[in-house]
């Protein structure tokens, strides 16, 4: 593709970039201080940055029809040939560029500043195009187009891993609604080195929390350490996953291997995937060989022994990944198509059966009572979260389709122009493969308590990156050579297929941009804490004897000994509770409401119980209001208010 039409859809973007984000910032800005009668000094100097981009792009625009345009160009140039000099420290270079979004947006005094999505991309897309000329002279001879992705994925990938500093944290209490939830789930598997008992064991998301548990090995590791460890599964479960995936695309070219890794790095975050169920992947993709059924079937097998201890909807993913594999690796042949489809049902069926079994011996070792799993499938669905809602401003499908249409179009581009080349048979399988989790994934986003993202879809994020790296780097494998005619692509066809690769390798930054948030001051200062957890600490002492203490929320206090509790209540904490409200399982709310009304505890530590009911323009409206039904309106019938924690969100509740 000719230089001046690339360079010109780049520039044409960072225009209209330039300008979504001088709106936005005028718009948001309004009301924060004083100068021009809305603005402060903070806003003016960013918006008069985006307004000198946006003249920067269209005079950009104009060199490139201009015959000024080719000073311009040979300048640039000789910047290029001096740089090329620096050699590896370009790429230094490139990774300071990436580290200019994320600081900006997350540390003062700007973090105020870009609060909106669209200053994020334009400031993404300013970068990038320094960053293209570092690619360029770190590895001459790379075409503008790939180095400019390169340039894109570079900076995505420092802005992705950095929207996990806000998580790294020495805070005793919980940085946010489910924190503590996780610890405590995954110390059930440390119990007796905990808590000096042994306890059930986790009923939600048992591989999440055994790969979580694994930081209890650590003597004396306190709470930083585990946030830290939490960090590392969510880089590396994912890493694993893709290089799993490179790995097995063979690509001769490493530069092309390493824009590939990064991207479906990004597009798995997308969801994101949770690191737990991208691992059911990892065995499929490393040693699957579709010529030795046998050896493919155990590793089916072992995957689906994991698949079976994290989540229904994955149950059939190893089985059906390898049934994947195979469609896009072994031609039809003259085989009539029930004989074609033989192995990959095999694999399928086995997998699938033996991730429901193992996922009964689970429950039958677990020491939870059966009636308390499967609450997923009781769930009411609610609808209208497909479309532009409170909880999640889109909805799922417009998200979604702004998601995958781009790498959908790619996909087109690819194969349209020789379809005949594959027997049906193996492009109705890829299609109903993804259609099926694309489905199954958005009915599972509209189960109440969920469609606030896209992590629901991630069985289809999965498959989707798997199926395009394959029709991308044309490893799809024909039944028959392609014609002659089919061969040739015009121009507008190039053209279009750059544009559709462009638009989808930066839908995934888009995510990460909007995934960045100002590192957080914590609640309250360590001595505030450390009064906090003394107070707590005399509460629970004055009324032990009387029962257990029940944490509703907080529980990770007792998981690190920053509290000393001689007897707790390890039924009833708030995420598992919530899932009990949710699928209105009558059994277990029974047991709740009768344990408070016998004041079975001798005090309740939990968040805020406001009581308030809510409509939709709330997030999770009918989430909140079952809550306040099931759990609040209870408590505060049989426990009265005894101290509250502004500052820490926290209230504590004893009989009445």
């Amino acid at each position: 593709m000719k230089r001046p039409w690339l360079l010109r859809l780049i520039l044409a973007i960072g225009l209209l970039l330039a300008a979504a984000g001088l709106w936005q910032l005028s718009q948001d800005g309004i009301g924060f201080g004083k100068l021009f009668g809305k603005y402060n000094w903070k806003y003016l100097l960013v918006m008069a940055v985006a307004a000198a981009s946006l003249l920067g792009y269209a005079g950009g625009l104009w060199l490139t029809w201009s015959t000024a345009g080719t000073a311009a160009e040979a300048r640039l140039y000789r910047i290029r040939s001096r740089l090329e000099q620096s050699g590896w420290l370009n790429w230094i270079g490139l990774l300071a560029l990436g580290l200019g979004v994320p600081l900006v947006v997350m540390v003062w005094p700007f973090s105020e500043v870009f609060i909106s999505l669209a200053p994020r991309l334009w400031l993404l897309w300013l970068l990038a195009l320094p960053g293209l000329v570092l690619v360029q002279a770190a590895r001459p001879g790379t075409s503008l187009f790939r180095a400019f992705l390169a340039s894109l994925l570079g900076l995505g990938l420092v802005t992705e891993l950095l929207t996990n500093l806000p998580a790294l944290s020495a805070s005793a209490f919980s940085l946010e609604w489910s924190e503590g939830s996780r610890y405590y789930n995954a110390s059930l598997f440390a119990a007796r080195q905990v808590y000096g008992t042994t306890l059930p064991l986790p009923i939600l998301h048992p591989t999440r929390y055994f790969l979580q548990s694994l930081a209890f090995l650590v003597p004396g590791a306190g709470i930083a350490f585990h946030r830290l460890w939490q960090v590392f599964l969510w880089l590396a479960c994912n890493g694993l996953a893709v290089w799993a995936l490179v790995r097995r695309l063979k690509l001769a070219n490493r530069f092309l291997a390493g824009l590939a890794a990064a991207w479906v790095f990004l597009f798995f975050f997308q969801g994101p995937i949770y690191y737990h169920l991208v691992l059911c992947s990892v065995p499929v993709l490393l040693w699957f060989d579709r010529n030795k059924f046998l050896r493919s079937l155990g590793v089916v097998l072992l995957a689906s022994v994991w698949a079976g201890l994290s989540r229904i909807n994955w149950y059939p993913a190893p089985g059906l990944l390898a049934a994947t594999l195979y469609l896009l690796e072994e031609r039809q042949g003259e085989r009539p198509f029930w004989r074609y489809l033989l192995a990959p049902a095999a694999w399928v069926l086995a997998g699938t059966g033996l991730a429901f079994l193992v996922n009964q011996v689970y429950i039958s070792i677990s020491g939870n009572p059966p009636e308390v799993f499967g609450s997923a499938l009781s769930s009411p669905l609610l609808w209208y979260r497909l479309f532009p809602n409170a909880t999640y401003g889109p909805g799922l499908l417009l998200a979604s389709l702004a998601a995958y249409l781009p790498l959908a179009a790619v996909l087109a581009f690819k194969l349209l122009p020789g379809l005949s080349r594959w027997a049906p048979i193996r492009l109705l399988g890829l299609a109903g493969v993804l259609g099926a989790f694309y489905a199954g994934g958005v009915v599972v986003s509209v189960k109440i308590g969920g469609g606030a993202n896209l992590h629901n879809l991630d069985t289809f994020i999965l498959f989707m990156a798997v199926v395009a790296a394959y029709i991308f780097f044309d490893l799809f494998t024909p039944d028959r050579e392609a014609q002659p005619s089919a061969r040739r692509s015009s121009p507008a066809a190039a053209a279009g297929l750059a544009v559709a690769i462009l638009v989808a390798v930066a839908m995934p930054l888009t995510t990460a941009a909007s995934s960045l948030s100002a590192i957080p001051a914590p609640k309250a200062s360590p001595d505030r804490q450390a009064q906090v957890l003394a107070i707590l600490q005399k509460l629970i002492d004055s009324n032990a004897g009387n029962g257990p203490v029940l944490f509703i929320t907080e529980r990770q206090l007792v998981t690190f000994h920053s509290l000393k509790v001689t007897s707790f209540e390890p039924e009833y904490e708030k995420v598992f509770l919530m899932e009990m409200v949710m699928s209105g399982n009558q059994a277990y709310l029974s047991r709740f409401h009768t344990d408070l009304a016998q004041h079975h505890f001798s005090s309740i530590v939990t968040e805020r119980m406001n009581s308030n009911i809510q409509d939709h323009t709330y997030q999770f409206s009918e989430e909140n209001n079952l809550w306040v039904a099931q759990v609040e309106t209870p408590v505060h019938a049989t426990y009265q208010l005894t101290s509250q924690f502004d500052d820490l969100d926290l209230d504590v509740y004893t009989p009445k």
